[in-house]
């Protein structure tokens, strides 16, 4: 378990977050990472794109190797 202040700490640190979970039925995480105001790359999975469809959302519908590209090309777009 991870505190509140532990994760709002961990958010700030964070450039991009990875939800690469194809079991999760709503993903409460992804939703306080774009709050966060970061960059998600997850699998291509009707929940997420209907709720989060945002610029800020980005979803991968082919296998593990392109779900690695889409994470590198965002973590370099966000090099500050």
């Amino acid at each position: 378990m991870v505190s509140i202040a532990e994760k709002i700490e961990l958010y700030t640190r964070t450039r991009v977050f990875v939800f690469s979970s194809t079991k999760e039925g709503f993903g409460i995480s992804v939703a306080e990472a774009l709050y966060a105001g970061l960059s998600v790359v997850s699998w291509k999975l009707p929940v997420f794109e209907e709720i989060y469809n945002n610029s800020r959302y980005l979803n991968v519908k082919l296998g593990v190797r392109r779900l690695s590209e889409v994470c590198r090309r965002s973590l370099l777009s966000q090099k500050s």
